[in-house]
């Protein structure tokens, strides 16, 4: 079965959708069963789980034992998280090379 692994807490929503009304929120540590994945929703691939969904951001790990033929939306989501890990790397580095230009 699909899981996810929440390494934060996550708000569960009642749709797929940042609008969505919140039904609680998920402690972190926590591994939830996924049922399927959406298409793109408010910049997110949301999972759904049997008690509602969750976003995909950077602090939820999803887990599947079998992935299908068409791996597009597990490849978009890691490509998406390193374009955005190397972008937080390249501000921060250009962050520290303007504070060091102050000695």
């Amino acid at each position: 079965m699909n899981n996810i692994y929440l390494t934060c807490r996550m708000n569960l929503r009642q749709t797929p959708s940042l609008q969505g009304h919140v039904i609680s929120i998920l402690e972190k540590n926590q591994i939830i069963p996924v049922i399927e994945t959406t298409e793109e929703i408010d910049g997110y691939i949301w999972f759904r789980t049997p008690q509602g969904y969750v976003a995909n951001v950077d602090e939820v790990f999803y887990h599947a034992d079998k992935y299908d033929a068409n791996n597009d939306k597990i490849k978009s989501f890691i490509g998406d998280i390193l374009k955005k890990s190397l972008q937080a790397t390249t501000s921060t580095i250009e962050e520290i090379i303007k504070a060091l230009e102050k000695f």
